[in-house]
């Protein structure tokens, strides 16, 4: 990055395409963690360049934690614990057995079409395995299920 000031070129790169995902992800009606793994990976340090963790330094885990604290208090705002006791089974279900099957898709398909090692694959999977509901609220707000899943 030849830039004067990584940093702040760094933070303006994320926000902004950041901004431009969600709002383009509202737009064609996908979720919007579809386009910002996407603009990630692309805007990265393997890719483009563009944005560049490594300018934060040991601030990052805690910018990190700061997120994570916003997004989990958003989603305990809109958490319903009535409605969770009304589909308790199928809640069960979806963080045992379809995270099970998820993260072993996730792995399988990483290893053969990303050509990952199989550790390496398995730690993708993981890492790609959703059951928070700060994440699964919004899938479901965009697919058409029966209300009680």
């Amino acid at each position: 990055m030849n830039h004067e000031f990584p940093l702040l070129s760094t933070i303006v790169w994320a926000v902004g395409i950041g901004l431009l995902a969600q709002v383009l992800a509202h737009r064609w009606r996908i979720p919007a963690i579809v386009l910002l793994l996407f603009s990630g990976i692309v805007l990265g340090p393997d890719v483009l360049g563009m944005v560049t963790p490594s300018v934060f330094g040991g601030g990052l885990p805690i910018l990190v934690k700061l997120a994570v604290a916003v997004i989990l208090f958003e989603g305990a705002l809109n958490l319903r614990l009535s409605a969770l006791k009304i589909c308790a089974s199928e809640i069960r279900n979806l963080v045992t057995v379809g995270v099970l099957i998820s993260w072993r898709l996730t792995s399988i398909l990483a290893h053969y079409i990303a050509r990952l090692e199989w550790s390496l694959a398995i730690l993708f999977g993981a890492l790609m395995t959703v059951t928070g509901p700060t994440v699964v609220q919004p899938l479901l707000k965009r697919i058409i299920i029966p209300r009680r899943i």
